[in-house]
C-alpha cells in the first residue's frame, strides 16, 4: 500500500472527530488536496496551509471551502464551495484552512491551530 502524502503531517485534534492536518513544507502546501478523490480525504479533516496567502485548486477533484486568517488567527476571508481550476488570494493572510465544501464551519467555531514553539 502506498504511503499517504499526509502521513508525516502534524495533526491537531480540534473536536471529538475533527482533525486539522498542518502542511508547512513547500511540497505539502503545493500538492495539498490535489489529485485526491473526495473519499481519500475524510470529511472531518481539514488541511491547514502555513504560510499561505493564496491557494489554487488545479488538479482538485472536488470543491472545497477555504478560510484565510492572519497571524492572530482572525478570519479575513471565507470562500465557500470553490470548484477546481481556480486561484484565490488574500493579502495579509498567514494561513489558509481547506475542507470539503460544506464542512468548514466545523473548524471555524474553534481557533485555527497555532504552530508549536520551536
Amino acid at each position: 500500500m502506498p504511503r499517504s502524502r499526509f502521513a508525516g503531517l502534524r495533526r491537531h485534534r480540534v473536536g471529538p472527530g475533527e482533525i486539522v492536518l498542518e502542511a508547512s513544507t513547500f511540497r505539502s502546501r503545493l500538492f495539498g488536496l490535489a489529485l485526491l478523490r473526495g473519499d481519500r480525504f475524510a470529511r472531518e479533516n481539514g488541511l491547514l496551509l502555513r504560510p499561505c496567502a493564496s491557494i489554487h485548486t488545479f488538479g482538485m477533484r472536488f470543491p472545497i471551502d477555504v478560510a484565510f486568517a492572519d497571524e492572530r488567527r482572525r478570519v479575513l476571508r471565507v470562500i465557500p464551495n470553490l470548484p477546481p481550476r481556480r486561484i484565490r488570494m488574500c493579502p495579509g493572510a498567514a494561513v489558509a484552512l481547506e475542507a470539503h465544501a460544506g464542512e468548514l464551519s466545523r473548524f471555524l467555531i474553534r481557533p485555527i491551530p497555532r504552530a508549536a514553539p520551536a
